[in-house]
């Protein structure tokens, strides 16, 4: 199958805006030959980005976030957010602690390790003013 071409969309940081990138991004993940199971986790995964962007980028101001997919490097869908909030890399964010009684864990935190979970490769960069946060699933034969 020849790769798809990218596709895009540029929404306002809203949660008002969630289901137009999802749905862009599940209907491309299924188009790129993705397996059912990988394109709903790759969704999941695009939702908690997403939102973490709505959130906390624009400390309540407003902005936007730029979703990119694509077939890049051969092999692999690749959903990229690109947005001009405030410096955040949330790689370097340290998981909470999964090993204490549920009633006594802090509420949050568990968006970036779901994300790791469900994504093949993921990757930040700060670039000519924006995050750049790269999720890549390898797309099975």
């Amino acid at each position: 199958m020849a790769p798809l071409p990218p596709d895009q969309v540029t929404v306002p940081a809203d949660l008002g805006h969630l289901a137009r990138v999802l749905t862009m991004v599940l209907d491309y993940a299924r188009a790129a030959g993705l397996d059912p199971v990988s394109a709903v986790a790759l969704e999941v995964a695009a939702e908690e980005v997403f939102v973490n962007i709505v959130n906390y980028a624009y400390d309540g101001g407003a902005g936007e976030v730029e979703v990119i997919c694509r077939q890049e490097p051969p092999g692999f869908l690749e959903i990229q957010f690109r947005d001009r909030g405030r410096r955040f890399n949330p790689l370097q964010k340290t998981p909470p602690a999964t090993t204490t009684d549920v009633e006594h864990r802090q509420v949050g935190g568990m968006g970036i390790p779901l994300v790791r979970a469900f994504a093949d490769q993921v990757e930040y960069q700060r670039r000519d003013g924006y995050n750049i946060l790269t999720l890549r699933k390898r797309i099975e034969p």
